[in-house]
């Protein structure tokens, strides 16, 4: 079998079996009790952004964003999505089912790649290990069902975008020659990819910018080969350009971070390990232990990897698998990301760089010759998406997990209202806007990020006036929400939630919820 065929075999078998995975996991999903992990209002955002765009495309400038735009691929997968005319509430599963597959077709091509490599495989027991742990860790931060956290993979939630790009990036970095020099056409894509991924998500510059170039750094030092220097050169100067006008374009958009809001590492860690010595606890300590056996497998790997041995492209992909996971988690533990277990999407690959290892240690080739698996993938991939047409009207399993609070807002015919964000965009994506539900803080303000100010007077749907009629007070503050929109007419209970109803309009036009008048 030809390398080129083998390669390919290889990249469409990953790809279509995430795709029976994901069927999987959305078909047991309610039963599994995980569709709050998977259809949440982060998850909605890149949809009604993207929708909003394809509508009125300077909409756009109308939109507070957190310090990424996430416009590739998210908005632009969002936007092919919405337009092939996939009803809203399949949206997600398509948006999913599509991505899933792009990032383990990306899976598959690295795969390819690295077996034409030599690389150091003796880093498996300490990759293991790393996976291992943080598994466990993680598992008992979460209170709830221990699926949950399993399940907050690459594949399923927010920035999964980014992952796919540095996916790409990575491939595109394997194809470097042992002297260094990147084929005219690689150079040029990787170029373009390294200023769009940047551009649309900072974040990459942690997963792919900064592995890359320490990689090629250290193998230039070695080798004393300057075309590595001149590539990782390459590649931090387009990111910190890419960064450079994200910062400016989003400042011009008033939608950065304030000053209370950037964050102090030092500071954090300091704060981190106080908190720890008057209350230890196992999941702390376990990422402690974690953060110390990463920082030495990634010392470990920059003073060991002889590129004698693997040559300097293995060496490259051996010091960038090696370093990566490391390098997030380092990430993760200084920004103070820590606490609120939504955010361990940012350690997206502390699992999946590893995992890369793993998959080609322990499979190899193997993993490339499983044609019947191909064959019973297919079926897979096309009923997924006819599903997503033929059952248009259906709810899929994910978006029970506010159905019982849309059903009681259709019950008690409220179209526009007011909520915590995390009840907000989920009810509003999967409707189509039918429910104008808009998130405001727990002050009744309105709120920062990730929200078109227009929604906040006039509705998504119609462009109609938008006369907000219920609160659902799950996460607001009583007293803050009563003395800002008054006292209300009728109060009922619905899916966990309380809900306040009023016979008059709580929020008209003119009264911008982010200044209390």
């Amino acid at each position: 079998m030809s390398r080129a065929l083998s390669a390919a075999l290889l990249a469409l078998h990953a790809a279509l079996i995430a795709t029976v995975v994901f069927l999987a996991i959305v078909v047991f999903a309610e039963p599994l009790g995980i569709q709050g992990v998977l259809y949440t209002s982060d998850s909605a955002n890149a949809l009604l952004l993207a929708g909003d765009i394809l509508r009125d495309p300077t909409s756009y400038g109308r939109w507070v964003l957190p310090p990424s735009f996430y416009l590739v691929p998210d908005v632009a997968l969002s936007a092919l999505v919405i337009a092939s005319g996939v009803k809203p509430l399949w949206q997600m599963p398509a948006y999913y089912a599509v991505m899933a597959a792009l990032q383990c077709l990306a899976v598959g091509l690295v795969l390819a790649r690295l077996r034409a490599i030599p690389v150091a495989l003796g880093m498996w027991a300490w990759t293991a290990t790393l996976i291992l742990i943080v598994l466990v860790g993680l598992i008992s931060a979460e209170l709830t069902v221990s699926s949950q956290t399993v399940l907050r993979t690459p594949l399923l939630f927010y920035h999964s975008g980014t992952l796919l790009l540095s996916l790409v990036a990575f491939r595109l970095l394997l194809g470097s020659s042992d002297s260094g020099s990147l084929p005219p056409a690689s150079r040029f894509w990787l170029s373009v990819l390294i200023v769009v991924a940047t551009f649309s998500d900072l974040i990459f510059i942690g997963w792919l910018v900064a592995p890359a170039v320490l990689a090629l750094v250290v193998i230039a030092c070695r080798t004393r080969q300057f075309a590595f220097f001149r590539l990782a050169l390459l590649i931090g100067a387009l990111a910190l350009i890419a960064a450079i006008a994200e910062i400016v374009v989003n400042a011009a958009r008033r939608s950065y971070l304030h000053a209370n809001d950037i964050f102090h590492p030092f500071a954090v860690l300091s704060e981190y390990g106080r908190a720890i010595a008057a209350s230890p606890d196992i999941a702390s300590l376990i990422v402690i232990a974690v953060l110390i056996i990463a920082g030495l497998q990634a010392l470990r790997i920059i003073f060991a990897v002889r590129t004698d041995a693997v040559g300097n492209a293995g060496g490259l992909a051996t010091l960038f698998l090696g370093t990566g996971g490391p390098g997030a988690l380092a990430g993760f533990i200084i920004l103070g990301l820590t606490i609120d277990t939504v955010d361990y999407r940012f350690l997206i690959p502390v699992y999946v760089y590893p995992s890369l290892w793993l998959l080609y240690v322990l499979f190899g080739k193997p993993f490339a010759r499983s044609l019947p698996a191909v064959a019973a993938a297919v079926p897979a991939l096309a009923l997924g998406i006819l599903a997503a047409f033929r059952f248009e009207d259906a709810p899929p399993p994910m978006a029970a997990h506010h159905a019982d609070l849309i059903a009681c807002l259709d019950a008690e015919g409220r179209t526009a209202g007011l909520s915590d964000y995390w009840d907000a965009m989920a009810v509003m994506q999967p409707t189509g806007g039918r429910i104008h539900a808009v998130a405001i803080a727990a002050d009744g303000l309105g709120y920062l990020w990730n929200v078109n100010r227009d929604w906040y007077f006039w509705r998504r749907d119609n462009g109609a006036d938008a006369a907000f009629d219920y609160v659902v007070m799950r996460k607001l503050d009583p007293a803050k929400i009563a003395a800002r929109y008054g006292t209300p007419d009728r109060e009922i209970s619905c899916a966990d939630r309380t809900i306040w109803l009023y016979d008059r309009p709580v929020f008209p036009r003119g009264s911008d919820p982010r200044n209390p008048s």
